[in-house]
Formats: C-alpha cells, sequence, structure tokens
C-alpha cells in the first residue's frame, strides 16, 4: 500500500502517461517509468549528459525527452536481441548518438557552456605510474581517487626481472646506468630489511592471546612497510584509480599535455585515448590547437616564466629555520566569525550585525553557542554545518615525502608543493637505529642525494626527483577552512594513521588552539592523542583532583581523610597522560618530554598500557614523571583485567621489587571493583608503600601551581622538604 506522502506527491504534480510500446523503449533505461524520483541506467555517458543539458530548455520530462530526441523511432521498442535489457550493459541499439554529439559540440565548441561537461563521468585506471606522476594525476579537487598503498603492498618483488619504478625517458648513456644501480641498490636495502623489521616488531609486540593471528600478522606487516618506506624513491611506481566528469578530465589533460616531464605526457596521450572510448563529445576541444593547444601553451608558458622570475627575485635568499609545522596565516577574529554564522541561520539579524554580536560575547558565551552548533558527535564523520567555513588556516609544513603523499590526497583546500629534492634532509624512524639497519638507512640516503645532484648538475631538474627517497622532506602549504581542518585533523590521528602524518595533523590542531587562539573551533575538534591539547586548565586540575582522591581512597590510606580539602586548595598535577604501546613508535620518548616541557608541565601523572611506557619517561624525565601501574597491559582489556587472574603473578615481580610506581590507576580501579581479589591485591601493595611515597604541592607564584604524588622519601618534586615552607601542602 503506498505510503500517503507519496500518494499525495504524485498527487500534485501532472500525471504523465507512456503507451505500451513507449514503457517496453524506456523500461531498460529507468529504474522505473511512474515515479518522481529515478534513475538512468544502461546508456552511454554521452547520451545521460545530453539528456540532462536539454532540462534547463525544455519543458519535457526527461522521459519524454529520451523518446522525442534521443531514441530512434520515438516509440518504437528495440529488437528482442538487440541488448538492450535491463540487465545489459550501455547500449547504443536504437539511440541517436549523432543527436548527443551535436549537442555537445554546440554547447562545449560554440557557445562554451563548459557546465554541461560536469554531465558524464568516468572510472579510469592508470597503472605503472611513478610517485611523481600520481601527485600530478590526483591535483584536481573535483575528482576521486585511489592509490596503491605502500602500507598494505610490499615492493620486495621483481615483476619482469626488475623492480617496480620508473626509468625516465629523458636518461642515456651513463646517467641511466648510474640511475638504474642506485636504485636497485635501493630496493635491494628494502627487500632485505622487510623479513627482518617484521621480526623486530614481532619482538617488541608480541601476539597477545586474545589477538586474531591474521590482525596481528598483518599489523606487524604494515608497521614494518610503514617504517621502511622511506628508502623507496619517487620513481617507484604504484596504480591509480580515479574518476571524475569530462570537465574534471578535461582540466586535467591539459595542465599534463603542458608538463615538462615524458612520463606525464605521454600518460596525457593514452588517458585522452581511452577517454574518448566512453566520453568522446566531453573531450573534443583537448587537442584543437585554437583551444586545448593554446591553453596548454599558456600553462607551460607561465611556468616557464614564474621559474625565471622566481629564480631572479629570490637568488640571494636563504630559508629561515622552521618547525614541521608553522601556521603562517590565520585570522584573529576567525571564532568570532564562526559564532556569527552558526546564528545566521537560526536569526533574523543581518551578518555584520551578528559578528558584532559575537564580538561582544565572553569566551564561554562563544564557546556554549559552538557546543550548541555542533551538538553531540558520536563520531568524526558527524560533521557540523558551514559556519565552521568562516575562518580559514594556512599551514607551511615541512615533512617527508611519504607523509605528503597521504596529505596531498585531500580536495577541498588549497595544497601547493615545492620540487622534491634532499636539500631539507631526511627523517630517520627511530625503529631504524633500534633494529639495526641505521647504516644501510643512511648509505641509501647519501645515494639518492648524489644522484639527483648528478642530474641536476646534467641539467635535468625536473627529471631529478624521481631519484629522490620518499624520506626526505618536501615543504608545502595546506589552506583550509576550519570545517576542512576538522576532517583533516580527525581523519589523520586516527590510531591506524602512520605516524608522520599523525604528529603533523597533531600539531596543525596544536596551533589552532595555542597560536590563533580558537580554542572553542579546537575544542570542536577531537583529534586522536591531541584531545588534550585544548583541555581548560580548570578542566585538567579537576581530574587530576578526582584520580587522587580515587587512589587514596582505595589505598585506605590514613590521608584519605584529606582528599576533600587538597582537592578544594591547590592543584596536584599540571597534566595526566597515557604513554601506551600504540604511542612508541609514533612518539619516541625524548620527543614526548619535549611536548610536556615546551607546554610548561611540572609534573605529569602518567600510567600506561603497559607499563613500559610509564617506566621509560620516567628513567628519561624523574623530577618531571610521576609512574602509576596499570594492572592491565593494553587498551583491549580495560573492561576484563579484574577478572583476569594472570594478572597477580603479573604485578606481583613488580611489586616486590619495589617498583617506581605510585599506585594503581584509578581508571582501571573503580570503586565497584574495590572488593574484588585482584583490586584487593593492587590496594594492599599501595598501601603497603605508605610510608615512602609523598604527596607533595608547592604554588610559585599566585598563578601557576605544580606538584607530585611520587615514591620520594624525603623531598617532593620541588626539592623542597615537605612541610618546610609556607604555600605548599605535603603528605606523607
Amino acid at each position: 500500500m503506498p505510503s500517503p506522502l507519496r500518494t499525495m506527491v504524485r498527487s500534485r504534480r501532472m500525471a504523465e502517461e507512456f503507451t505500451p510500446a513507449e514503457r517496453a523503449v524506456l523500461a531498460p533505461h529507468f529504474t522505473n517509468l511512474d515515479a518522481p524520483v529515478f534513475a538512468l541506467v544502461n546508456l552511454p555517458e554521452s547520451v545521460k549528459g545530453a539528456l540532462f543539458a536539454r532540462y534547463s530548455r525544455s519543458p519535457k520530462s526527461l522521459r519524454r525527452l529520451f523518446l522525442d530526441e534521443f531514441h530512434e523511432g520515438g516509440s518504437e521498442a528495440p529488437e528482442r536481441g538487440s541488448g538492450a535489457t535491463a540487465a545489459a550493459g550501455p547500449t547504443s541499439a536504437g539511440l541517436k548518438l549523432s543527436r548527443a554529439e551535436e549537442l555537445y559540440d554546440r554547447m562545449l565548441v560554440e557557445y562554451g557552456d563548459d557546465s554541461v561537461a560536469q554531465l558524464g563521468g568516468v572510472h579510469l585506471a592508470c597503472e605503472g605510474a611513478s610517485n611523481v606522476l600520481t601527485k600530478v594525476l590526483e591535483w584536481g579537487r573535483l575528482m576521486a581517487y585511489l592509490e596503491q598503498s605502500t602500507r598494505y603492498v610490499p615492493y620486495d618483488d621483481k615483476p619482469g626481472g626488475r623492480y617496480r619504478y620508473h626509468v625516465p625517458a629523458e636518461l642515456t648513456g651513463d646517467l641511466r646506468v648510474r640511475y638504474v644501480e642506485t636504485l636497485d641498490a635501493a630496493f635491494e636495502t628494502y627487500a632485505a630489511w622487510l623479513p627482518r623489521m617484521r621480526e623486530f616488531f614481532e619482538r617488541r609486540h608480541p601476539c597477545e592471546s586474545t589477538e586474531s593471528p591474521a590482525v596481528y600478522r598483518s599489523t606487524i606487516r604494515a608497521k614494518a612497510l610503514d617504517t621502511l618506506r622511506g628508502l623507496l624513491p619517487a620513481a617507484t611506481i604504484s596504480n591509480v584509480g580515479i574518476y571524475g566528469t569530462g570537465q574534471a578530465y578535461e582540466q586535467l589533460l591539459l595542465r599534463m599535455r603542458a608538463h615538462p616531464l615524458a612520463e606525464v605526457r605521454w600518460y596525457a596521450d593514452e588517458m585522452l585515448r581511452e577517454l574518448r572510448k566512453v566520453i568522446p563529445a566531453f573531450l573534443r576541444r583537448v587537442d584543437l590547437a585554437e583551444r586545448g593547444g593554446a591553453w596548454s601553451e599558456y600553462l607551460a608558458e607561465t611556468r616557464t616564466g614564474m621559474l625565471a622570475t622566481a629564480a631572479r627575485v629570490l637568488e640571494s635568499v636563504e630559508p629561515e629555520r622552521r618547525d614541521e609545522v608553522t601556521l603562517s596565516d590565520f585570522d584573529p577574529d576567525g571564532e568570532v566569525k564562526v559564532v556569527a554564522a552558526a546564528l545566521y541561520a537560526s536569526s533574523g539579524l543581518p551578518d555584520d550585525q551578528l559578528r558584532d554580536v559575537a564580538r561582544r560575547m565572553s569566551p564561554a558565551e562563544r564557546a556554549a553557542v559552538l557546543a550548541a552548533y555542533v551538538g553531540r558527535r558520536a563520531n568524526r564523520r558527524h560533521r557540523p554545518g558551514r559556519a565552521f567555513e568562516a575562518t580559514r588556516y594556512r599551514f607551511d609544513v615541512l615533512a617527508d615525502y611519504g607523509a605528503f603523499r597521504d596529505l596531498q590526497r585531500h580536495r577541498l583546500l588549497t595544497l601547493e608543493w615545492q620540487p622534491l629534492s634532499p636539500r631539507h634532509g631526511h627523517v630517520t624512524p627511530p625503529q631504524i637505529g633500534e633494529a639495526g639497519a641505521l647504516e644501510d638507512w643512511i648509505r641509501v640516503m647519501r645515494a639518492s642525494r648524489d644522484l639527483h645532484g648528478a642530474l641536476v648538475k646534467a641539467g635535468l631538474v625536473d627529471v631529478a626527483p624521481y631519484a629522490v627517497a620518499m624520506a626526505h622532506r618536501v615543504r608545502f602549504y595546506m589552506d583550509m577552512n576550519a570545517r576542512a581542518a576538522m576532517h583533516v585533523i580527525e581523519l589523520r590521528t586516527t590510531p591506524q594513521g602512520h605516524p608522520a602524518y599523525r604528529r603533523v595533523c597533531q600539531q596543525m590542531h596544536r596551533l589552532i588552539a595555542d597560536v590563533a587562539g580558537h580554542r572553542a573551533i579546537a575544542g570542536a575538534m577531537t583529534p586522536n592523542a591531541a584531545a588534550r591539547a585544548v583541555d581548560s586548565p580548570g578542566r585538567t586540575r579537576m581530574v587530576s583532583m578526582i584520580r587522587l582522591a580515587v587512589i587514596l581512597l582505595l589505598l585506605g590510606s590514613p590521608a584519605s581523610g584529606l582528599a576533600a580539602g587538597l582537592a578544594a586548595e591547590l592543584p596536584i598535577f599540571d597534566a595526566h597522560i597515557h604513554y601506551s604501546h600504540d604511542a612508541w613508535d609514533m612518539l619516541p620518548v625524548q620527543d614526548a618530554l619535549a611536548i610536556l616541557r615546551k607546554a610548561g608541565v611540572t609534573g605529569a601523572l602518567v600510567s600506561s598500557s603497559g607499563d613500559d611506557g610509564t617506566q621509560r619517561l620516567f628513567a628519561a624525565a624523574p623530577g618531571l614523571i610521576v609512574p602509576e601501574l596499570r594492572p592491565y597491559r593494553r587498551r583491549g582489556e580495560i573492561s576484563t583485567w579484574i577478572r583476569d587472574e594472570s594478572v597477580i603473578p603479573r604485578c606481583s615481580p613488580t611489586w616486590r621489587s619495589g617498583s617506581r610506581s605510585t599506585g594503581t590507576s584509578p581508571s582501571a580501579s573503580s570503586t565497584s571493583m574495590a572488593g574484588m581479589p585482584i583490586s584487593r591485591s593492587c590496594a594492599a601493595w599501595s598501601a603497603s608503600r605508605s610510608n615512602t611515597t609523598s604527596c607533595c604541592t608547592c604554588t610559585a607564584t599566585p598563578r601557576r601551581s605544580s606538584g607530585c604524588f611520587a615514591r620520594i622519601p624525603e623531598r617532593g618534586s620541588c626539592g623542597r622538604t615537605p612541610g618546610s615552607s609556607r604555600r605548599r601542602r605535603c603528605v606523607r
């Protein structure tokens, strides 16, 4: 029975009737013949696009237009066996293809109405493309791309007897021989270290009994491939899948035909040939001398002229030192503009008046508006509306080429990059040295640098980037509005992501909060492992107080009576952090400590899954880190450890050895668990250490507080004997 809404909608539109013969013609090409919403199937792209192009100048329905203008014989159905069935693929049987061609000729070539070229699209595969070419293919915004990943596909095989990299046609003689020898050596090093790097990660991250062996092997393999990808040169070939409209392909081909590299121009010719088998009418202008030819010449001339101008103007200017990520431009009033834009659709006030209202609000009031606008987001795909497009951020980034490849594929932003070269140095993942691969790594980097220099010296400046290993840094900028920033930052900081681009996007998030001062905007984002960067000092203090109170309650310590008073007086810690197993590879110990010190943290309570992460930080900075033992090893055990009988024998050696830990983690020890045997054992150990555990807070100035909760018999982390001076409170 049709729904009332469907009946109402149908009753308000003029009913269109088709004869049985017409219905037979229409049925193979339209998903229904009666409803006002339908899809087109089994039609060439040119016919579908032409049908839509006629919409603007005809009072007829689309199905009637098809019968009257694009089907031979009007209402005559195709003969049985012609292939025009609902299950068949696109067919030209009974279609007036010439009608579609004529329409495009008139609208594209004569009228210059480019919008009609948006009405047809093609899925196109480009295989064997170098990682220089892939960046050219993925330059356009209005296309969709999927590229073969160095995380999931190893490059240690030799199909056809040679490694998978591109040899530029521009190379000849001895230089070509040297190029092949250098790249072969890089691939051989990669292939030799791949099994050894897998073994390294297997030793570091042994498979847990609760893990799927298949998932574990996949994870270890991805870690090994991610770590070693920097050895691969930019000449490494990849496969790219592209979907785009006729207009997008036209723009792409015009740029490619003007490119200085032979590989790019060759692919342009191949792509044009294949695309013309599917959407010939959309690409008629590409190689017309007075149209596409003139356009490509313009692009080539402009590029050459700009290179010469930049060389002259910047000849004596040396690059200044910058951080990995720099916020080079932002609007100080950006948050005000976003708040005004959020109010706009729900009000009757003009835009400039709303900005005045937002400017007069307190930070808390603006944050409340944005909190209402953002709502309760269950996941990162629940993105707030276009108000976040009212302000922009421009980031200058100096990251390795591998991270650039991943970030460059984001569409709704402006991204431009400089030529890849060794001039900015290379990155070395810490695991390379830990696994014993550092000497081989450096050898590949030096050979890459030397080959690049030889190519430049030979006048092959545009060819030289092929030789550069992906571990080398490239400079690029990303200019985006806050809504695009939310998408990029949240997507690229997930734990599954590569450490290189996770680090870049976490820095972007901190810069939005701390440099731009847009803390409410940053607070609306939920980047993994970076969310605490925008916690307010009040929230940090509150969380610290709650955690300390729970610790004291669990310990059953005589000092527990002080918890309420202590919480009311002073903050105990500047920060509480986790340094768990999935962060060790992404953020080495010294980098983690540098972040804390840069933020002005003087006391950090640390608990980690597993405890090795906490002990690594404590060993490197005992005056900064306050260790706290978590009884479980991985996050997946957070709800099961309390019933895991292996916890006590696993933790007992740590307890007996006099571990440098203050107590068990309160996040793991809720009051509902306090009566269970394992929880009682943890509390008993903590209570047995109460005579050697100090809790000290000291206040250096009325505006700044810091403190500790550590196993230090005589002194707190402030360096003063507990109780020896005013403006601090100590508990032993």
